[in-house]
């Protein structure tokens, strides 16, 4: 199974990865699965919990897929916030 762990850049710290790793257990109980059942872990590596699954992925050798945004990229009407 894929799983994509991401959130809000504004979750970090051990309180992010307190909600990250009740969530996914969470998930993971809902769906009587394991971490064992995770064939790839899916990221935007943003800041918070993209990159606390992201380094939580790796900690169990579960191979990890990047998507990070490209920023500078030009699209026509697009809005990008700082």
């Amino acid at each position: 199974m894929k799983l994509c762990v991401a959130g809000s850049r504004t979750l970090q710290g051990e309180r992010g990865e307190y909600h990250v790793r009740r969530a996914v257990a969470e998930a993971l109980k809902t769906w009587g699965l394991t971490v064992d059942d995770i064939t790839e872990g899916v990221s935007g590596m943003a800041p918070g919990p993209d990159l606390i699954g992201y380094e939580r992925f790796k900690l169990h050798g579960i191979p990890v897929r990047e998507f990070p945004a490209d920023w500078d990229i030009l699209v026509p009407g697009a809005l990008v916030k700082e």
